[in-house]
């Protein structure tokens, strides 16, 4: 008999699923956020204040950019 596979998953940080959130287009502090309260919610709870807090942070390094939108 053969042992059962172990898998060990590290956990993944906030900036890194950010950053993997915005891959693929851009996406306003609050479509992140709802994003975290559905699907992503299940790997990784987030409150808004976190997620916009990290978003400034990944700035800060150029690792993103922001981009002001006006209101209409």
């Amino acid at each position: 008999m053969s042992t059962p596979l172990q898998i060990n998953f590290k956990p993944i940080s906030l900036a890194h699923a950010i950053l993997v959130s915005l891959v693929c287009e851009p996406k306003s502090g609050y479509a992140l956020a709802k994003q975290f309260d559905g699907t992503v919610g299940f790997f990784l709870q987030a409150t808004h204040q976190q997620i916009y807090r990290e978003l400034t942070k990944l700035e800060q390094q150029n690792w993103i950019a922001a981009e002001a939108i006006a209101d209409f």
